[in-house]
C-alpha cells in the first residue's frame, strides 16, 4: 500500500492472480491452500516494481485487513488501475520478466469507487460487504 502514495509513482495495477495452480505456478508461489491473492505492480520514476508471491494472501488475519485496507487506499489515489481479470503467477520469473507477463495483461481501468466491486468480485465470491461483515 505504500506504493499508492510513495513518491515518483506514476502508476499502480492491481490484478487478482490465479485462484488454483497453473503451468506457471512454481513452489515459489506457496502452497495451493495460501496462493497470494493479489499480484500488483508500480511504476515508479520509469522503472516497473512487482508485488507479487504468497506474501499477498488474505489467509492470515494480518494480511487479511491489508487487502480489505487495498481498496481503500486506492480508492482514494488517481494512479491505481485494475485488469479485470485473472494474472499469471509470476514468482518464478527474474524482475524484469515478471513485470512484462504482468504488464502485458489489459485492457485496463481506472480504480474507482465503479469499478471497485468488479476488482473485489476476482478476489472473492462474497460480496466486499459481506466479506467485511464475516471478518
Amino acid at each position: 500500500m505504500c506504493e499508492i502514495a510513495g513518491p515518483g509513482v506514476s502508476k499502480v495495477v492491481l490484478q487478482a492472480s490465479p485462484e488454483h495452480e497453473t503451468p506457471e505456478f512454481s513452489a515459489l508461489e506457496g502452497a495451493e491452500h495460501n496462493l497470494p491473492l493479489v499480484a500488483a505492480y508500480a511504476m515508479r520514476d520509469s522503472a516497473g516494481r512487482v508485488f507479487d508471491g504468497p506474501l499477498l494472501t488474505a489467509v492470515r488475519s494480518t494480511r487479511n485487513e491489508e487487502v480489505r485496507m487495498l481498496p481503500d487506499e486506492a480508492a482514494k489515489s488517481r494512479k491505481v488501475y485494475i485488469y479485470n481479470g485473472r494474472a499469471r503467477f509470476t514468482a518464478s520469473l527474474g524482475p524484469e520478466d515478471a513485470f512484462a507477463a504482468l504488464a502485458a495483461f489489459g485492457p485496463l481501468q481506472p480504480f474507482t469507487e465503479a469499478t471497485r466491486p468488479l476488482y473485489f468480485k476476482l478476489l472473492s465470491s462474497l460480496a466486499e460487504s459481506t466479506n467485511l461483515r464475516l471478518s
